[in-house]
């Protein structure tokens, strides 16, 4: 995890490559206006996340009420690793409302793009 985090500030094709190379996934997306989308958590892990863009945006882990429960922040080209457990969401924050949502699965990455 350490040596994919240090790839912060490369390239977006660089970072996915590498990322893929250790048998990482995307992460599947969920509608921010799904509340229905089953919460059922399993093993922890933790969870590479890189924003490819250029503003920051704040990630949410979301309890089983969709209520955020604890929160980042994420800076432009950044790669962070953050816990969540499989089958659990976060939310994607851009401007104070979702962006997106991604529920959590076994050696999953979220790429926000």
């Amino acid at each position: 995890m350490a040596e994919i985090e240090g790839l912060s500030g490369g390239s977006t094709a660089d970072i996915k490559r590498v990322i893929e190379e250790f048998d990482f996934l995307p992460m599947e997306t969920v509608s921010c206006d799904d509340n229905s989308t089953e919460i059922k958590y399993a093993e922890f892990q933790y969870n590479i996340i890189y924003n490819s863009t250029e503003q920051s945006f704040k990630v949410h882990r979301l309890n089983s009420s969709y209520e955020p429960y604890e929160s980042f922040d994420i800076a432009p080209n950044e790669v962070k690793n953050f816990s969540q457990s499989v089958g659990g969401l976060f939310q994607v924050d851009m401007n104070g409302a979702c962006y997106k949502r991604f529920k959590v699965i076994p050696n999953g990455y979220l790429l926000i793009g």
